[in-house]
């Protein structure tokens, strides 16, 4: 097993999302997010941030290529992995109990919800959920114009986005062709609405309560 696939298992095992693990780890949901693909150019000191946080280190391996470099971290890291299980009974007591921790102290899931301009839906949805104490909501419009603008940081944070239209996806996308977007959803509600207007009011439960049972369980 490699060192993308021990952190993601690692995660799965423990129910964390990648922001939450993210957090958790003190790293970028980027970085966890590059981490976890594979990417061969990632900052050592980093790894180990991440690894840390299950009793595991890699060393600091030299080498010309950066191929031969990742293999042999990648095997360093399978040695050091299979060391840290030997000690974790005699050396690491509290290992597991940490995890434990960590796992039960892992946050609400995150939603953030956007429209055009957040005036009417996407704002709608945060005011409907805002006191909700199954998961964290956030609201936002794509568009230049909007009262409060999507940032980077709100989709570094959101573990699930969920837009109104099928152009706000392909905004986000030319607005961040960078950024490894989170889980992203359609809601296909048209932009014929007022703020807290009933029927829109019944859409955005129904629909929203039904993505948090799919992907969330809640």
């Amino acid at each position: 097993m490699n060192i993308s696939d021990f952190i993601k298992a690692k995660r799965l095992e423990l129910g964390l999302t990648q922001p939450v693990f993210a957090q958790k780890a003190g790293v970028g949901l980027r970085f966890l997010r590059e981490l976890e693909r594979g990417k061969p150019t990632l900052r050592l000191d980093k790894v180990n941030q991440v690894l840390q946080l299950f009793g595991v280190e890699v060393g600091v391996v030299k080498a010309v290529i950066a191929r031969q470099e990742t293999a042999v971290v990648l095997a360093v890291a399978e040695e050091t992995s299979s060391k840290s299980r030997t000690q974790t009974s005699v050396a690491r007591p509290s290992q597991s109990s940490k995890l434990v921790q960590i796992a039960a102290s892992a946050a609400r899931p995150n939603v953030l919800v956007l429209c055009g301009r957040n005036k009417k839906r996407s704002r709608t949805a945060e005011q409907l959920f805002k006191g909700d104490n199954r998961f964290n909501i956030r609201s936002a419009g794509v568009s230049p114009r909007s009262d409060r603008k999507v940032t980077e940081k709100d989709l570094q944070w959101a573990d699930l986005v969920l837009v109104m239209e099928h152009k706000h996806r392909g905004k986000l996308q030319s607005q961040f062709p960078g950024l490894a977007l989170p889980l992203l959803e359609v809601l296909h509600i048209v932009d014929e609405y007022s703020f807290m207007d009933s029927a829109l009011v019944t859409l955005l439960t129904t629909k929203i309560n039904a993505r948090l049972k799919a992907h969330f369980q809640l």
